[in-house]
């Protein structure tokens, strides 16, 4: 059976409705902080989760990317939306013990 939040599904960055599914979650339980963050964002906006809160909720982000040619993209971006927090960084499992 499928998720019940799929049907708040909406692609306005994303790629498989995330930005409605966030949406929807954020209105039922705010962000006391309206920080966000998200891994391998590529250049900031294209397949982005969280793009549309920062856009248009003023939400501020850490965003990492690995890619130096995707980084420098996002660099571009940072310009204009200066709430990204860019981070030039491979995310990787690490287990601790």
């Amino acid at each position: 059976m499928p998720s019940p939040a799929l049907v708040f599904r909406r692609n306005v960055y994303s790629q498989n409705g995330e930005d409605g599914i966030l949406r929807e979650l954020l209105n039922r339980l705010p962000s006391p902080t309206n920080w966000v963050c998200e891994f391998g964002v590529l250049d900031g906006k294209e397949y982005s989760n969280t793009f549309r809160l920062i856009e248009q909720k003023g939400y501020n982000a850490v965003y990492i990317e690995s890619d130096s040619e995707n980084y420098n993209q996002l660099l571009n971006l940072c310009k204009k939306y200066p709430t990204i927090l860019p981070i030039h960084k491979k995310a990787e499992y690490r287990d601790w013990e």
